[in-house]
């Protein structure tokens, strides 16, 4: 990881250019040494725009309305040293572009940002569905917790091309359950449900 985050830091010269576009939808400038400005266009109802650590904290989110364009500048001055993730989710697609903060600016690792199929949790017929194309055959990891729990009632490891767990609701108690599906290396969804 090291001899990626350093061959990252020194292949980036450039400050104030266009350094990530993760789609046709989203663009990321750095407008300071420490100031990222997204921009994203065709909004749609419900896309979220979030930024996490390493440790799949999310430190920021915001849930979009629909608008032809949308920007959000992101002063990283007060944030720890460290590699950052800047994902947006629509319905299909999460897009992860990964930025590193040092203690003097903030940059995109270029030709890092990632797409990952969207993942579906659902509640059909008092069963737990939990589906994922996988096409990118990324290792997906699948833990589920009854919610205020610090252990695992059910934890999957795997890199299938086509993912569907049910969970028949007879068989778990009925209260809320928090699912979380990591794909890859960057990107982390976390889902409450009620059984």
């Amino acid at each position: 990881m090291k001899k990626f985050i350093n061959a990252g830091l020194l292949s980036i010269a450039l400050l104030a250019s266009l350094v990530a576009n993760a789609s046709k939808k989203v663009n990321v400038t750095v407008s300071s040494s420490k100031q990222l400005s997204i921009s994203l266009t065709e909004v749609s109802q419900g896309e979220v725009l979030s930024i996490s650590n390493k440790n799949n904290e999310v430190i920021f989110s915001d849930i979009l309305n629909v608008a032809d364009s949308f920007t959000e500048n992101i002063d990283f001055s007060n944030f720890k040293q460290g590699v950052y993730y800047i994902q947006l989710k629509t319905e299909n697609t999460i897009k992860v572009t990964p930025i590193i903060v040092s203690t003097k600016l903030s940059k995109i690792i270029e030709g890092e940002t990632k797409i990952y199929n969207t993942p579906k949790v659902s509640i059909v017929n008092e069963m737990l569905n939990i589906t994922l194309n996988n096409e990118g055959n990324n290792e997906v990891s699948i833990i589920i917790y009854e919610k205020g729990s610090s252990n695992a009632l059910e934890e999957i490891k795997t890199s299938k091309t086509e993912i569907n767990k049910i969970y028949q609701s007879g068989l778990m108690p009925n209260t809320d359950y928090e699912v979380y599906i990591s794909q890859g290396d960057y990107n982390s969804t976390k889902t409450t449900v009620n059984l």
